[in-house]
């Protein structure tokens, strides 16, 4: 019981401190013929290097879900991953034009009318590149972030290699931090 009750602190207390994003997601490429645009969300922590402008940013999910357009066909279901990543940006105050290069581990599911109980998935290599704008706002230091993201992620398996293009808005929020500015 004290186990459960520690692990569920534990977690209560990483989704306090960490952000998210909501995307609406288009795979790109030869994947892309099959699916309708899709939704994604992620959840993120960052660790501050100086006082405003870098930050590393270990992104904990980032799931990504595509509506098939003909549930008779082959086609990319979901891709899930955790990367790491570092934000730059542009600007001595925490407003400003940032880019963020991300390195990580993801997963390509895919759906197949042939297989009606069972998904093919494989897992590989995550590569994306962000970029937008950030807007702090209130007196606790919070952030809008308004973004574009490419991500490519390449499994073992190159028939399940996806390409998206992300249209990203994501809101940083932080309890008991105050702006020291007000």
């Amino acid at each position: 019981m004290k186990k459960n009750l520690l692990t569920i602190f534990a977690l209560l207390l990483c989704a306090m401190q960490s952000s998210g994003q909501v995307s609406f997601v288009k795979l790109l490429g030869k994947n892309s013929a099959n699916t309708t645009y899709g939704v994604g969300l992620s959840a993120f922590y960052d660790f501050p290097l100086n006082q405003s402008s870098n930050s590393m940013r270990l992104e904990l999910m980032n799931l990504n879900i595509f509506p098939p357009k003909d549930k008779d066909l082959v086609s990319v279901a979901a891709n899930i991953s955790i990367k790491l990543g570092y934000r730059h940006l542009f600007s001595e105050t925490t407003t400003g034009f940032y880019i963020e290069p991300q390195l990580g581990f993801g997963r390509v599911v895919v759906s197949d009318p042939s297989l009606p109980n069972q998904a093919r998935h494989a897992d590989g290599l995550a590569i994306a590149m962000e970029g937008g704008y950030c807007v702090g706002v209130g007196e606790r230091d919070n952030f809008f972030y308004f973004g574009l993201k490419y991500e490519n992620d390449l499994p073992g398996n190159s028939d399940y290699n996806i390409n998206s293009m992300a249209l990203k808005v994501g809101y940083a929020f932080h309890l008991f931090r105050r702006n020291s500015d007000y």
